[in-house]
Formats: C-alpha cells, structure tokens, sequence
C-alpha cells in the first residue's frame, strides 16, 4: 500500500473514532436527560400543583415526542447532514430542561416535556443510525458501548438530582446542571463530519437468487418492533418509578428527609448495575451472538421482577432484584439492534420505526402504573414489568423461529 493509502487510511480511522466519540458523548447527556424525570416528578407534582397520577402523565408527554422525534428524525438523518440535526437536537434539549423546573402550570410543562422528547428521540435515532453507517456489520461492540454511555449519564443523574435536594430541598439546580452539560456536547458534535449513508446489507440475500421465497422481511421488522416495544416498556417503567417504588416500601430509619435518600440509593442500585451491564456486553458481543445474549437476559430480567415483587414484604429482594434487572435489562436495546442489522437493512426510517415503538411502550406503560400506583400500591410496578418481559420472550422466540428459517433456507 502506498504512503498516501496508508495516510488516507489512517485519517479514515481517526475520523471514525472521532464520530463514535461523539456518538458517545451525546448518549451521555441522553442518560443525563432520561434519567431525571423519575427522581424529579414528586417536586414536579408540588410545582403545578398536581397529584402523583396526573404528573405522571409528564411519561405520556415526553415519550410522545420521542416518538415523534424517532420517526420524523429517522428520516432527516435520510436526508440530511447527521451531525448539524444532532446538534440542533442538543441545544433543544438545553432549552427544554431550562424551562420545565420553573413552569408552574401543568398543560405548559406538559408541552416542554414533549419538547424535551422530542430532542431526545432525534438524539437516539441519529446516534444509532450513524454509528450503523459508520461501523457497518462490526458495530456489534461498539453499539453495546454507546448504550452504555447512555448508562453513564443515567447514573450520574440521581446523585445530581439528590444533591440539589439536599442544598436547595427542590430539583432546579439539578435540571439547570444537566441543561449546561449540554452545551459543549452540541458543540463537539457540530465539529465532527457526518458520515455517509449505507444502505449494504450485511448479509447476502441469496435466498431469492436461488428460487426459494424468502421469509417475509416485513414480518421480522413488525416482530422486531413489537419486541422493542415490549422491553423499553419493562425498561422505562423500572426506569421512572423505581425512586417512588424505594419511597412506598418507607425504606429510610423515619428521620426527616431518610426515605428520599434510600430512595435514591435504591436508584442508583438500579442505574448503577445498568450501567455496569452494558459495561460488560462491550466484551461479551464480540464473543455471545446477539440472540443468545437477548434470549438469557430476557429471562434474567423477568427472574428479577418476580424478586422485586417479593421486595414489597422482604424489602432485601427488592435491592437484590433491582440490580438483577439493570443487569439484564441493560444489554437489550443494543443487542436487538445488532440482532437486527444481521437480517435487514437498517436505514434512519428503520431504525426511527424500532424507537417510536420504543418510545409508544415509555408512552403506555409508566403511565400505565401512575393509575394504579397509589390505589393497588408499589406492587403495580413489578406486576406491569413482568408481564412485558414475559411477552417479550414469547415474541423473542417467534422471531428466532422465523429467522432460522431463513438461515436454513439460504444454506440449502
């Protein structure tokens, strides 16, 4: 190879990190912005002057807008320079998360919420897709490591939120902390190229060639959406309520202010072993197939539900499973969309299709547990999870039917 070759090569290489890196750094501040409305939602609630169920129609709004942000987003990173769209996304996501700790009226904060998810979905669906285009068929580790990002950020997050608790007893510092952080994650983004569309599959679609029909891709992208609607459902819910759930179980000694602080210790069990689950599928996919991975964490994270629900009388198994199910739950977005990418073309529409599904289950489900949560008790939360996990192995098992059919197919 010529010295030009090689220069151009490693120039290539550079870039590409540089692309991940930012990547990266905006799942940061995803998990910074995601994780903050759980912690936060009692002092919501005391800001418009709302019960616990009606703010938690703030799920409602903010996975409506990253809805429409996943399918209206996909198709601008189609279109469009990725990185100034993502950007742009940074900056209203700054904005978003100035305004909501000091609107007073419910139906307006309704809306930045929205706003907020809005920002948000275009975040995820760019950072997904681009690091699809730049990776190709070897994204596998490097997409467990941009979810683990996301971990990251969703980590930090109780710390800062129980932080502006304690020296000011409200959430604006917290919120005003994360909408700084923004900033030069918008800037680091906006300096890096965007990379190129792809449209190669990754694998051959020699079925068709030889004169056997192949198995209808339509069903496995619809099987796929329904899955990721399923586990984001389970997901999101523990995500949003598992502060309020440490809070009913009255966990603290009784002095002022102790049921909040292990609240949030249980918090950061959760997002803690969430963060370290993704940690450790970086290594794990470049050993484990995405489907083995998906299929035992599944189950793993229904196993943990089950425990959670005994933690409302033996409040130890509601610490141990919680961080069972970080644990298994933390893998599964990324590994569905690796799983994925082996059999279908994975362009912006398509990958904001499998993340407006996502973000429909955050939209359904925790507002689902809102309605109950105060009449039926805490309960609620591991009763409505584990049965989105357990439908998600039921779907889980009919996609892997349908696809080894196809693989037995194209080996014949």
């Amino acid at each position: 190879m010529s010295t030009n070759s090689l220069t151009q090569a490693n120039r290539t290489s550079r870039t590409a990190w540089l692309q991940s890196i930012s990547y990266y750094c905006a799942f940061i501040g995803l998990g910074l912005s995601g994780a903050i409305l759980g912690p936060t939602l009692t002092q919501l609630s005391s800001h418009t002057g709302s019960t616990l169920s009606t703010i938690s129609l703030l799920f409602s709004a903010n996975a409506f807008g990253r809805l429409f942000g996943g399918l209206f987003g996909g198709r601008l990173f189609d279109r469009l320079p990725g990185h100034p769209t993502m950007g742009g996304a940074l900056l209203l996501m700054a904005l978003a998360l100035a305004l909501i700790p000091i609107t007073p009226n419910l139906a307006i904060l309704l809306v930045f919420e929205a706003m907020l998810g809005l920002a948000e979905g275009t975040i995820d669906v760019g950072s997904n897709t681009l690091l699809l285009w730049v990776h190709g068929n070897r994204v596998g580790p490097f997409m467990n490591a941009l979810h683990f990002m996301f971990g990251v950020g969703s980590f930090i997050t109780p710390f800062i939120v129980v932080s502006s608790l304690t020296r000011t007893l409200d959430v604006r510092q917290a919120y005003w902390i994360v909408a700084a952080i923004m900033v030069p994650l918008a800037i680091f983004v906006l300096s890096q190229p965007s990379p190129h569309t792809q449209h190669t599959p990754t694998i051959p679609n020699a079925v068709s060639d030889s004169g056997i029909a192949k198995p209808n891709q339509t069903l496995i992208i619809v099987l796929i959406i329904v899955f990721f609607y399923l586990i984001v459902a389970g997901e999101g819910s523990v995500f949003s309520w598992i502060f309020n759930f440490g809070k009913a179980l009255n966990l603290g000694d009784g002095s002022i202010g102790s049921t909040d602080a292990v609240a949030g210790q249980l918090s950061q069990v959760f997002f803690g072993s969430f963060t370290i689950g993704r940690l450790l599928s970086i290594p794990l996919a470049t050993r484990v197939s995405p489907r083995m991975m998906l299929l035992v964490n599944c189950i793993g994270s229904l196993v943990a539900c089950v425990l959670i629900g005994i933690g409302v009388t033996l409040p130890i198994f509601a610490w141990i499973g919680t961080g069972i199910f970080g644990l298994c739950v933390a893998p599964l977005f990324a590994c569905t969309l690796s799983f994925a990418e082996q059999y279908i073309k994975i362009t912006g529409r398509i990958t904001g299709f499998f993340l407006a599904s996502a973000n429909f289950g955050i939209m359904t489900v925790p507002p689902l547990i809102g309605q109950f949560f105060e009449s039926a008790g805490p309960i609620s939360m591991p009763i409505a999870v584990g049965a989105a996990m357990t439908l998600s192995i039921a779907v889980f098992i009919a996609i892997l039917f349908i696809t080894d059919k196809r693989l037995l197919q194209t080996r014949r």
